[in-house]
């Protein structure tokens, strides 16, 4: 949108609690924040006259601003919900479904025939007549963050790399023995140490975290902020993470990473040459929300530890090869 209308303004409008991984992008002007958590919590607490109280809020706050174009990434319901009450004569919305298509006119397909990471959003840019140049992942880190960044006592003092094991869905999960067997070897053969990033953790994963701190791992397990976690992943040497957005964050940075996918595959083609994608291709893969496999879950446990190391030996030499040259 820069390169095309230098002189154009951006708002986004995120979640209060993503704000700050946005928030100081010298190519954003403007943050507006979307309360998702207060309405939950006045939801749950049945506190449904707090609840239009505050959303009413939102939506009258929204509306004092005028926009030439709204351009809606996501495809909710909610999303299409925020832009409906947005006041601009032109709205653009990635993808939707019944009834969100009700509230928006101008709908954009999700293009879902390219293993290409952000192929959708590619899509979109040319459908805007936007100049596409260079449209790789990216993400900034500004220079007051790296200085104002504060980690546990000696965490970031000697070489380390970072692990992203944790997610939603049982089925994106790596084998705990898997982990365990990966670390250690890892451990040996860089001579360096292993950080364990994550939060919100339930019951199978606290006994992860566990087994992983048992083996020598640092945990900083709920012990960071989400505006000093992409700080923290820069200086690692490299980092190994499932379907998380902490491993999409690591590969925007352009730190060596090793994504391991199975029943969901956002990509297959991650552009940069710093990310190495692990998918196996099943007949089953990707099933998303609905396994078919008796949670067997075969896409993930067929990626041994051995195959994860082959793969990040060779990403880093050609990394080390491509910084020579």
């Amino acid at each position: 949108m820069k390169k095309t209308y230098p002189k154009a303004k951006i708002s986004w409008l995120i979640e209060r609690n993503f704000a700050n991984l946005v928030s100081h992008d010298p190519l954003l002007d403007n943050v507006l924040l979307f309360p998702k958590e207060d309405l939950k919590k006045r939801l749950r607490k049945g506190s449904f006259l707090s609840f239009i109280n505050i959303l009413f809020s939102f939506i009258r706050c929204l509306r004092k601003e005028r926009f030439d174009l709204v351009l809606d990434l996501q495809g909710l319901f909610r999303t299409n919900f925020i832009t409906f009450f947005c006041r601009s004569n032109l709205k653009y919305s990635l993808g939707t479904e019944f009834p969100g298509n009700l509230l928006v006119k101008n709908i954009i397909p999700r293009k879902h025939d390219s293993n290409r990471i952000s192929s959708e959003y590619l899509f979109l840019a040319k459908c805007l007549k936007l100049t596409t140049d260079k449209f790789n992942p990216r993400f900034y880190i500004s220079s007051t963050i790296m200085k104002s960044s504060v980690y546990p006592a000696d965490t970031t003092k000697e070489p380390f790399f970072v692990i992203f094991p944790f997610t939603t869905r049982r089925q994106k999960h790596w084998k705990p023995e898997f982990w365990a067997q990966l670390i250690k070897n890892l451990i040996n053969k860089y001579k360096t140490k292993c950080i364990v990033i994550g939060s919100a953790l339930n019951n199978e994963q606290k006994i992860l975290e566990e087994q992983l701190i048992s083996i020598g791992v640092v945990s900083l397990v709920d012990k960071t902020n989400l505006k000093d976690l992409p700080n923290l992943i820069k200086q690692s040497q490299f980092a190994v993470g499932v379907d998380t957005g902490l491993t999409h964050i690591s590969l925007s940075i352009g730190n060596p990473t090793i994504a391991i996918f199975g029943s969901t595959r956002p990509y297959t083609n991650p552009v940069l040459s710093t990310t190495k994608v692990l998918w196996l291709g099943l007949e089953c893969s990707p099933c998303g929300r609905n396994p078919t496999c008796n949670n067997k879950f075969s896409c993930m446990t067929e990626i041994t530890p051995s195959i994860v190391v082959r793969h990040l030996d060779t990403l880093l030499n050609t990394n080390r090869k491509n910084k020579i040259t």
